[in-house]
């Protein structure tokens, strides 16, 4: 029979600590966190600017929420400003406005650029 080498348990090298690399922590794919910017198939853009309550309600189709907004134009021109309490994503709002609020949590700020043709038009 041939011999099999007898297995050694300190046979493993351990690599100097010095050449380990620090664990960076990313986000997870559905984390939110201040500075997302994320741009939706339809056109309407937007950016974290405060996150929300990690845990809780979250805005999601067929859901009563409420708002605080302000509406500006591209040139930074605000045209309106306000509360609102609507259902989200069953067509009470402009489309852009509906798919830009879509996953907010509560206590959560977003800038939300809409392209024209989902808000009102070209005017």
């Amino acid at each position: 029979k041939p011999e099999t080498p007898a297995k050694k348990a300190d046979e493993k090298k351990e690599q100097p600590k010095s050449a380990e690399q620090p664990k960076k922590e990313t986000p997870k794919k559905d984390e939110v966190s201040v500075g997302l910017k994320k741009t939706l198939p339809s056109g309407v853009k937007y950016e974290v600017k405060t996150v929300g309550a990690k845990e809780g309600r979250q805005a999601t189709k067929g859901k009563k929420i409420a708002v605080r907004y302000e509406g500006r134009l591209t040139s930074g021109k605000k045209f309106d400003s306000g509360n609102l309490d609507f259902t989200c994503g069953v067509g009470e709002m402009i489309q852009g406005f509906d798919q830009g609020v879509l996953g907010m949590q509560v206590g959560e700020r977003r800038v939300i650029y809409i392209p024209s043709h989902l808000g009102y038009g070209k005017r």
